[in-house]
């Protein structure tokens, strides 16, 4: 026995086996370790293009200043939604006052059935619940299909709005009332569901969204209540325009969005909106003499365009209390719209504020032709010389009336056909703040879940990582196994 453990084949076996089994236990405990600091301190690093596993700066300042949160997620064991669990322990390492519980509501009904509501009726496996700790009825539920969205061809995820979703719903949860917005229908502007990202975002901002049509809803306006008007292509009956009158000089809030043109719903190109007198002369019910030009505003300096596109007009943001929220987040670029003219005689208790103004070197051409032919005109004696006005705000402060306020956009693109890049949605979200006086508005942009393929700076580049890869690193392992064999093939 004493000549078996001295064999140094024996001796050098029991060590490598004691040191092995030592450093798998060391990293056991080490996995375990961090795994859990990971759960409280969030130590994952975003790599992705579009940081689609990191919380936004709107996230963190909701997070920050809300009240204690619990957030219900209702999973069957082991089948939980990664992507949106992995989120939410974001959440909880930002503040301790959020809290994540899961619960079966198959195998936990009596739980699941606190909240039942009549909207969404029970809930179902893989929604979620935002609910104060404080007061449990306050809560907000959360389909799975409002988290995320499919390629309906690909059966691919395309966008996540997790975060939107989440974020609004806490925001929800610390808001003393909600305010709400609609979206004046029956005159052919575009159907709320046609709006979606619009009312997404609005309601994410924690606003009561709805149609509205005059004609046929009995609703009765509150003073805090916002009309949006979106491209309108019939006007106002008589009724509706006394209706839409009266509320905006008792301090109602509105907005105009009155471009010259829109696209053609039978794909013809493009077609002219003509004059609509009671919806025209309700921009004036201020006092303010606000004028549509019925022409399309174009730029001949490429400095002020987008993709050299003359109609696709970049103009400058006129510093005032929306556009220097906006400024963060990019240029605005405003397609097909039309200038704004306004009385320069200041009317008292009347405040003009415009928004976006052009440049000196923009023009008006009158609306007509094709994409392509406006996009090839240039100054002439048709044209009329710039600069324009494309987007401005109303204050009206009568005595003994609460203050009324209007804010007119003459471009619809602006706003609809999917929103051009840059600050449009800001600039949307942010008006309607403004018109509310509700402060700042939570914005949280959808996280788009697209594939990006690596982008190489060239062709030199490629063939080097390709051998460093597919050459260098397999040599270098066979090297050191090599080395390592020779030095202990005499143990």
């Amino acid at each position: 026995m004493k000549n078996i453990f001295q064999n140094r084949r024996l001796q050098y076996g029991s060590y490598a086996t004691v040191v092995t089994v030592v450093v798998v236990a060391l990293v056991v405990l080490a996995n375990y370790l961090f795994s859990a600091m990971d759960d409280m301190l969030d130590l994952r690093a975003d790599v992705t293009r579009n940081r689609v596993f990191s919380l936004s700066a709107a996230t963190r300042e909701v997070v920050e200043n809300s009240e204690p949160v619990r957030i219900y997620t209702f999973y069957q064991a082991g089948n939980e939604n990664t992507v949106v669990t992995n989120t939410l322990k974001k959440y909880q390492a930002l503040s301790g006052d959020i809290e994540v519980t899961n619960i079966d509501p198959l195998r936990d009904p009596t739980r699941a059935l606190a909240f039942h509501t009549e909207a969404y009726g029970p809930v179902e496996r893989h929604w979620l619940v935002v609910a104060s700790r404080e007061d449990p009825t306050r809560f907000r539920v959360i389909q799975d299909t409002d988290l995320y969205d499919i390629d309906a061809q690909t059966g691919l995820l395309r966008n996540l709005y997790i975060e939107q979703k989440v974020t609004g719903a806490i925001a929800y949860i610390n808001q003393a009332e909600t305010p709400r917005v609609y979206f004046l229908q029956g005159h052919g502007e575009p159907a709320v569901a046609d709006v979606e990202k619009l009312v997404r975002q609005l309601e994410i901002a924690n606003y009561q969204v709805a149609g509205l049509n005059l004609g046929e809803d009995s609703v009765t306006l509150e003073e805090r209540d916002v009309v949006i008007v979106l491209q309108p292509i019939t006007d106002l009956s008589e009724l509706e325009y006394e209706s839409l009158r009266a509320f905006m000089l008792n301090g109602g809030k509105t907005m105009f969005v009155m471009p010259p043109v829109r696209m053609s719903q039978t794909g013809a190109g493009i077609e002219e909106i003509g004059v609509l007198a009671n919806f025209e002369a309700l921009l004036g019910a201020y006092n303010t003499d606000v004028r549509l030009s019925h022409s399309v505003v174009m730029e001949s300096n490429a400095l002020y365009t987008i993709s050299n596109k003359n109609y696709y007009t970049k103009p400058k943001m006129v510093s005032c209390d929306i556009t220097n929220r906006v400024r963060a987040y990019n240029d605005v670029y405003v397609p097909f719209s039309q200038g704004l003219a306004y009385s320069q005689v200041p009317v008292m208790g009347v405040s003009v504020q415009p928004l976006l103004e052009t440049s000196s070197t923009s023009f008006a051409i009158a609306p007509g032709g094709s994409e392509s032919q406006m996009s090839a005109a240039t100054p002439g004696e048709d044209t009329t010389a710039g600069p324009f006005c494309l987007g401005l705000t109303v204050t009206y402060a009568p005595e003994n009336k609460p203050e009324g306020r209007m804010a007119v956009f003459g471009s619809y693109e602006l706003f609809g056909r999917g929103l051009p890049t840059g600050g449009s949605l800001p600039l949307f979200l942010t008006s309607v703040s403004w018109l509310n006086q509700s402060g700042d508005i939570v914005l949280v942009r959808e996280k788009s879940y697209t594939n990006a393929p690596l982008q190489l700076p060239n062709t030199q580049t490629m063939w080097w990582l390709a051998g460093l890869l597919c050459i260098g690193l397999p040599l270098a392992v066979l090297s050191l196994g090599v080395v390592v064999f020779l030095r202990r093939r005499h143990l």
